[in-house]
């Protein structure tokens, strides 16, 4: 288990979870205020699941979780969201009917945050991607599909969550803006005193930034320990 002195955002404790039997199990650690936590791992090695365990879409066999130091093991998804979690889905993050403005619109309203902080947020969208100046009110389904990733990030950002977990935000980003998204998510938990939970599977620039990582393979068990948490495979299966 990896102590941090940062204040605490998550903690899992023998967090095991999966569909039709475990995909993972005993997995534990903790993450922190403004830490990244990078997922890898190969194809079915249950990158997703575990984000979505968390967020409380997958069922969680066994083990707790606690976030922001209380034990949300049998909240609702939506009682999560509530509490200050965001998820980025790995197939989509936006609403392809509602424009580009309002789907961000859509995000911090969730946040429950202040209305007049809306437009300087969007100041800073357009200035960290010049490319959505003027197209405010375009359909999001118009979109090239790295696009709408960035917009799916800029959706979970503007909700001010405390705990972000992304799902391949950077599938199909353009190389000229991957280090622009990553930059964005480092500055905003930075800002909020946030974390982040990044599943990715190549990113050869993200592990140079993030503070820990956790290597999903085939099996059973994981934990945190210094930086890498890896799961082996037992003998038998």
């Amino acid at each position: 288990m990896l102590d941090l002195i940062a204040s605490e955002i998550l903690r899992l404790d023998s967090y095991s979870a999966g569909y039709s039997g475990l995909i993972f199990s005993e997995v534990s650690l903790r993450v922190g205020s403004g830490d990244l936590l990078l997922v890898s791992g190969g194809n079915g090695a249950g990158k997703s699941t575990f984000l979505r365990g968390v967020l409380g879409l997958t069922p969680v066999e066994n083990g707790e979780i606690y976030f922001l130091g209380r034990d949300i093991s049998s909240f609702s998804v939506g009682d999560r969201v509530s509490l200050g979690m965001a998820y980025l889905h790995q197939n989509t993050g936006i609403f392809e009917t509602l424009s580009i403005r309002d789907n961000i619109r859509l995000g911090w309203a969730l946040g429950r945050r202040e209305r007049s902080g809306l437009v300087g947020f969007l100041e800073e969208v357009g200035r960290r991607f010049p490319w959505t100046k003027g197209r405010w009110g375009e359909r999001a389904g118009h979109l090239s599909g790295g696009e709408r990733r960035i917009i799916g990030v800029a959706r979970a950002l503007a909700s001010g969550a405390r705990l972000l977990l992304l799902d391949e935000p950077l599938a199909g980003v353009a190389s000229s803006n991957r280090h622009n998204v990553i930059n964005w998510v480092k500055d905003n938990i930075s800002v909020l005193k946030a974390s982040a939970i990044w599943v990715e599977h190549r990113a050869p620039e993200l592990e140079k930034v993030s503070t820990n990582r956790l290597v999903l393979r085939t099996v059973v068990e994981g934990e945190l320990n210094g930086d890498v948490a890896t799961r082996e495979q037992p003998p038998d299966l």
